[in-house]
């Protein structure tokens, strides 16, 4: 209820009845309104705050475990562009400068290998490697031929002791490597694929 008084003098009294239900109502919508906009406001935040994380985050985290795969694979000239402007985008700068760093150092190794391989090679001293078994795993080619084999190939997975013409000069040789570390100029005699004996002076 509601009245209004028009004349200070007069008693008259206009009275104005408005059921509550009608104002409760029109707060309620309003409040309603308010409460939905608010929530929209919300959810476009979240979205917005999601995309920016997804953007700046995880994704460029993303692609550095994925950079990280292709290089264990092999693929060292992968360059990952990562525009960020934060310490990620530094990540992978530095990421790509340990890549690019890795792929020279991959090269001089293998120029490296290839320069020394040459040497052994083109050597007129015969060198050879074995495992601890004494199996032969490298015998150059003056090797080859002192031995009788026809390639490196050939001499491959022969045990190193089967050619020596008595065991004992074998035994000693493993001795002082085991004891010394070295063997420097033994003379054994030894024996070719085609079973013609040498003298060979030995050193390891």
């Amino acid at each position: 209820f509601t009245y209004v008084r028009f004349f200070d003098r007069d008693s008259s009294l206009v009275i104005v009845f408005r059921p509550a239900f009608d104002v409760v109502r029109k707060v309620a919508s309003w409040a309603a309104i308010a409460f939905l906009f608010g929530l929209a406001l919300i959810v476009f935040m979240c979205v917005v705050a999601f995309r920016n994380v997804h953007n700046n985050i995880v994704r460029p985290i993303s692609l550095l475990n994925e950079g990280a795969q292709i290089i264990r694979q092999g693929d060292l000239d992968l360059k990952l562009k990562i525009d960020t402007g934060d310490e990620i985008e530094e990540l992978a700068i530095s990421f790509n400068r340990m890549a690019l760093a890795l792929s020279r150092n991959i090269k001089q190794l293998e120029e490296s290998e290839e320069k020394y391989r040459s040497l052994v090679n083109s050597m007129r001293d015969g060198i050879y490697q074995t495992d601890l078994e004494g199996v032969i795993t490298f015998l150059n080619p003056a090797g080859v031929e002192v031995f009788g084999y026809e390639s490196t190939d050939e001499a491959l997975g022969h045990n190193l002791q089967e050619l020596f013409l008595e065991e004992i000069d074998f035994a000693r040789i493993q001795n002082e490597l085991k004891n010394k570390g070295y063997v420097e100029r033994a003379r054994v005699w030894m024996k070719r694929v085609d079973a013609r004996t040498i003298c060979v002076e030995m050193a390891a």
